[in-house]
This record gives structure tokens, C-alpha cells and sequence, in this order.
């Protein structure tokens, strides 16, 4: 009989203590997710930039200063500027008045200027103008300066709110976002214009986190902008 109530007690001891580290779980499981969010955040938000960024390379170079241009626009097939350019990617200039083009030589429109600078990456769009009766001006270039950087780009911006709206789930995946939760962000343009994914009925806390960072926009003038990000669950 001894050993029969002994038995039992044990098997009763060991219910309410496993009772009481479910109580427990129970209790402490929220906030220690809630604890999560911010550091869950923090990468989605590293992952985002990383999705919408692309290397751009950006070289000033000038004309000599006594040198008389016979055209609107100048040839630019210099072999020190080309070999600084990935093959493929869309050179652009800082001005609208400058052409955009990917294929060589490209061409500038001059405009009476001397200094130019130009941006290469493959996260530009090609919209290229056609310029026709360029001056060549090869051999009187000097290559002032060349930079390699990661910036973001508004083009990569905009394909982020395609990817959400077309793929929601896979994009979740790239972002590296827990299943169990769910996300959306705004865009603040420079101008404050607001760029917004689909609004969702959230009946839960949200968490957020503001991303403040310099973009260029398809024309390659560098903006600031930026992405209010949200997650629930």
C-alpha cells in the first residue's frame, strides 16, 4: 500500500509541476516575444536596404578648359572611363539635360560645361536618348575622380512594393520575417510624398521602426527618403 501511494504522489507531484511550468510559459511567452520585436526589426529593416540597394560607381571627369566645343554633345569612348564601367550597366548623369545611355560610346550633351559626373548601375533603368553628330573629345579627358558605393535606388524601391503586392509570401521570405507574422511599410519621398502598401485591419500591436537613408531616383539625383516599417502578429 505504501508503495501504491507513493507511486501516486509522485505521478501527482510531477502533474502540478509540469502544470505549473505551462502556467508559466504561458505567462512569460508574450512578453518575451514582445521583447523580440525590436531585434526582429532590426533585421527586416537591414534586409530591406540591403534588397533595395545597388553598387554604383561614379566617375568625374573633365574637358581641358581651353578646349572650343563644334557640337551639342560630345562622344565619350575613353578606354580609362570604359574599363571603370561594369559591361551592361546604364550610365546616367546628375542633370536632365544629360543623355542616358548603356550602350558605347555614350554621349553627352555638353551644354557648354567642362566637368562632368557621370553614375553606372545596373539598378538604373535604360531610357536612352538618342544623340546624333557627337563630338569626339577622348584624348582631352582627365579622370578627376572615381567612387564605388552602395546607395539605394528608387527603382529597386518601387519593385519592393511590386514584389509585396505580387508575392507577398516569398518576399516574407527574402526579408527573413517569422511566419507567424505579418508586415506593411510606407515610402516618405524627399518632397513628403507618401508611397503606401495595401492598408490591413490590424487588430493587434504593431511595432515599428522608422529607415532613414539617401536614395537616387531614376534620373540619378541623389534624395533622401524614408521606409516606415510595421510588423504584427
Amino acid at each position: 500500500m505504501r508503495k501504491r501511494g507513493s507511486h501516486v504522489g509522485f505521478v501527482l507531484s510531477f502533474v502540478v509541476f509540469v502544470t505549473f511550468l505551462i502556467f508559466i510559459y504561458s505567462v512569460l511567452m508574450p512578453s518575451m516575444k514582445t521583447e523580440d520585436k525590436p531585434l526582429i526589426l532590426d533585421k527586416i529593416a537591414d534586409n530591406i536596404l540591403k534588397n533595395i540597394s545597388s553598387e554604383i560607381t561614379t566617375i568625374t571627369f573633365s574637358v581641358q578648359s581651353d578646349f572650343e566645343y563644334n557640337a551639342d554633345c560630345v562622344s565619350i569612348n575613353n578606354p580609362e572611363i570604359l574599363s571603370r564601367l561594369k559591361k551592361g550597366n546604364v550610365v546616367k548623369s546628375e542633370e536632365v539635360l544629360l543623355s542616358y545611355q548603356k550602350f558605347v560610346p555614350f554621349k553627352i550633351r555638353q551644354s557648354g560645361k567642362k566637368i562632368f559626373k557621370i553614375f553606372s548601375s545596373d539598378g538604373f533603368s535604360d531610357k536612352s536618348v538618342y544623340l546624333a553628330n557627337c563630338e569626339i573629345v577622348d584624348d582631352k579627358i582627365k579622370i578627376n575622380s572615381v567612387k564605388i558605393e552602395n546607395y539605394s535606388l528608387e527603382t529597386r524601391i518601387d519593385y519592393l512594393f511590386e514584389f509585396y503586392k505580387n508575392n507577398y509570401e516569398k518576399l516574407k521570405e527574402i526579408l527573413e520575417i517569422p511566419k507567424d507574422l505579418e508586415f506593411e511599410f510606407d515610402f516618405v519621398y524627399e518632397n513628403s510624398t507618401v508611397k503606401s502598401t495595401s492598408k490591413t485591419e490590424i487588430n493587434s500591436d504593431i511595432f515599428s521602426k522608422k529607415i532613414s537613408f539617401q536614395y537616387f531616383n531614376d534620373s540619378a539625383s541623389l534624395h533622401s527618403g524614408e521606409i516606415d516599417l510595421r510588423i504584427w502578429s
